[in-house]
């Protein structure tokens, strides 16, 4: 689709055989924008070169703007031999964002591959390339011919490139934040995360976990005065086989040029597999090398081979271990770096020994001769402060359980009292809401909502009147944890089960209750904040499950205190028991199992209600509330290591308001709307809107 004037979006070409030498848009538009059109090429040749701009367009926006001009295009590419460019969008002025080209098929040969091009001084933005199969020459996620390229990504799982790849380049703007991602294939040039000539090249990434890469290996990199900071390199095995690198291969952080601009600084080499051979290393002030579940006593991580040895003078080593790698033993060694030739070590500084997130070990790193060697003193010595944040899903799930204990004891028998009948069962329910956090040395934020539904029946004695029935519980909700040292976890809990609840009010105004309640409690956790073995943040996660079960008792007594007012002065004991469980901790380079413990709780409420009839309308009611936690400490190991363990021991108070709409038609319900304000070690509100049936 072309137009002079118009805007052009949404079209689809496709091309299964024939030769071409001229140009295919899926969109063109000469002073508009051309968004999320679709060229898909099954086969044929395309020969059209003769001018630099001639190719296969996914949209081409020719508009002189700021703006975003082209966005949304594709090219998909199945087969076909190409000597034309392809673009997934090309800008004549306006910025390009979010275009891509797809490349597969084994018989595809291309030349020249950009996810997005912009042939003015603007902004390249979050295009890709994916490469499945095939040969082509070059491939770059997001160009930009003086401006910007941020944030372009370019995807290799096959085929053969020969002349170049690079996530993100400009000649006279900046490249930061691009990505290069290589599981596969074979790469016969340099790689670039993100490349400039005058500019920064900051904050580009190369993550290469397969494939053989016969060619230097630059995540940022500049030929000019721009400097080439906080730029990381990342080698494993993720995708099943560890990537093979030639006997010429030179990894940098930042660029190979002699430019005096910082080209090390906040650069970073990950290595999380073991076996490597490469030639050199270079500009990299972090080294972490994560010991994988493989892993054994006198194991080699990198193997360098370059005759003028190899220098890493200044940087920090990490040392850091798979989560779910078996525990070393004390004395056991490990070859991080090695190179005959020599390794220069000045002032490097060595970080710690970790395991997952979870395990802290002692440990000697240094130079050994022609090896930076960590040796393990003590294994393994205590849990991190950060292990108490995934415990504390099990104090906020233990939490929200007792939340349903409250509206059981609570509204629910009060409810079932109201509606029982002498001849026959009659339905009953309760709910409740709220935002309570609960103060655990850290703390946690628990949003959730609790629903109790049940049968009740009325016996008359001689003392007064006897409540019982069974009853069904459900709840749901959401909770924040926070620990002192800003780590944040987000998590889902729910619980669903059953109960019994019986009351005895006697004539004299007293009364005493209980219930007894079973079901079972899922929990998930996840964070982002977690501070992995090589000192930066990484993903965690586990879900769990759990059984629960519970009982309280309760005693209290109603006094009348004229015509409209009464007094209720009552006392509680709650208990609940949550089962422990085991969870493997979820996210790359983790793998710890975590034991929980029992999480037990053993509450003692005493409190008075003060209720003042309103006529025949309803009841005002006021209330004030002292509680006791005397346990509520959730425990936890990892390979049997106690955790930093969260409590909610310890003392809250409540007040309560609300108001009971009595409904003069009997058949109609009463309505029973509260508000519970807490603080102390329990802080927040919870509320409940109850509609009293008598049928």
């Amino acid at each position: 689709s072309a137009a002079e004037n118009g805007y052009t979006k949404g079209n689809k070409v496709t091309v299964t055989e024939g030769t071409f030498s001229n140009k295919i848009y899926g969109g063109n538009s000469k002073k508009n924008k051309s968004n999320n059109n679709i060229v898909t090429i099954n086969g044929g040749t395309f020969t059209n070169t003769n001018t630099m701009t001639d190719g296969i367009y996914g949209g081409y926006s020719a508009q002189n703007t700021n703006d975003y001009v082209a966005t949304g295009n594709q090219v998909i590419i199945n087969c076909g031999t190409f000597t034309s460019k392809v673009y997934g969008a090309y800008s004549q002025y306006g910025k390009v964002k979010e275009n891509g080209v797809a490349v597969g098929g084994s018989t595809t040969e291309m030349k020249n591959v950009y996810g997005g091009y912009v042939n003015d001084a603007n902004t390249a933005e979050k295009n890709w390339v994916t490469v499945t199969d095939g040969k082509i020459d070059n491939v770059v996620g997001g160009y930009s011919w003086s401006g910007d390229a941020i944030e372009n990504c370019v995807i290799i799982s096959g085929g053969t490139i020969s002349k170049g790849v690079k996530g993100g380049q400009t000649a006279d703007g900046s490249a930061n934040g691009n990505k290069v991602i290589i599981s596969g294939g074979e790469i016969n040039s340099k790689i670039y995360g993100g490349y400039c000539t005058s500019e920064p090249a900051d904050g580009n990434e190369i993550t290469i976990s397969g494939g053989k890469i016969n060619s230097e290996v630059i995540a940022g990199g500049r030929s000019g005065n721009g400097t080439a900071i906080n730029n990381v390199i990342t080698i494993n095995a993720a995708s099943g086989e560890k990537p093979v690198f030639s006997a010429d291969t030179i990894i940098y952080g930042g660029d190979n040029t002699t430019s005096s601009k910082d080209k090390r600084t906040g650069n970073t080499l990950n290595l999380q597999t073991k076996g490597l051979e490469m030639k050199n290393i270079a500009n990299f002030e972090n080294l972490n090398f994560y010991l994988q579940e493989d892993t054994i006593n006198g194991d080699t991580i990198l193997t360098l081979t370059d005759d003028k040895g190899t220098d890493i003078s200044g940087s920090n080593v990490n040392v850091g271990m798979a989560g779910s790698t078996s525990t070393l033993q004390v004395g056991d060694m490990v070859n991080l770096l090695t190179n005959s030739n020599g390794i220069t070590a000045d002032n490097v500084t060595y970080g710690r020994l970790q395991q997952g997130v979870s395990i802290k070990y002692e440990f000697t790193t240094d130079l050994s001769g022609n090896s930076i060697v960590a040796t393990v003193d003590k294994a393994p010595v205590k849990t991190t402060e950060q292990s108490k944040s995934p415990v504390e899903t099990q104090i906020a799930s233990a939490a929200f359980v007792n939340s349903g204990a409250d509206t059981v004891a609570g509204s629910g028998i009060a409810n079932a009292v109201q509606t029982a009948g002498r001849s026959s069962a009659e339905m009953f329910g309760a709910s409740g809401g709220g935002n309570m956090r609960y103060k655990s040395g850290s703390y946690s934020d628990m949003r959730g909502y609790n629903l109790a539904l049940g049968f009740a029946k009325a016996i008359q004695n001689n003392a007064g009147k006897l409540t019982y029935g069974p009853l069904l519980e459900y709840g749901w909700g959401n909770y924040t944890s926070h620990l002192d040292s800003g780590i944040r976890a987000d998590g889902n809990t729910k619980y669903y089960g059953i109960g019994m609840i019986v009351r005895q009010d006697n004539n004299s105004g007293l009364y005493y209750e209980g219930s007894v309640r079973y079901g079972r409690m899922d929990a998930d956790y996840a964070s982002g904040d977690m501070i992995g073995a090589g000192g930066s943040k990484v993903y965690a996660d586990y879900d769990s499950s759990s059984s629960y079960y519970g009982a309280h008792v309760g005693i209290g007594r109603v006094s009348k205190l004229n015509d409209t007012v009464k007094a209720d002065i009552y006392a509680k004991l709650l208990y609940t028991h949550q089962s422990g469980d085991s969870v493997i901790l979820g996210g790359a380079g983790n793998g710890e199992v975590y034991d929980f413990d029992a999480v037990n709780s053993t509450r003692a409420r005493l409190g008075a209600r003060l209720s003042k009839e309103n006529g025949e309308r309803g009841t005002y009611y006021a209330g004030l509330a002292y509680e006791y936690e005397f346990d509520g400490e959730a425990k936890a190991t990892v390979k049997g290591l106690s955790t930093p363990a969260p409590s909610i021991k310890g003392s809250s108070g409540m007040l309560e308001l609300g108001y009971i709409i009595q409904n003069k038609d009997v058949n109609a319900p009463a309505v029973d709307i509260g508000f519970q304000g807490w603080s102390g070690k329990k802080q927040g509100f919870s509320g409940n809107i109850n509609f009293i049936w008598k049928f």
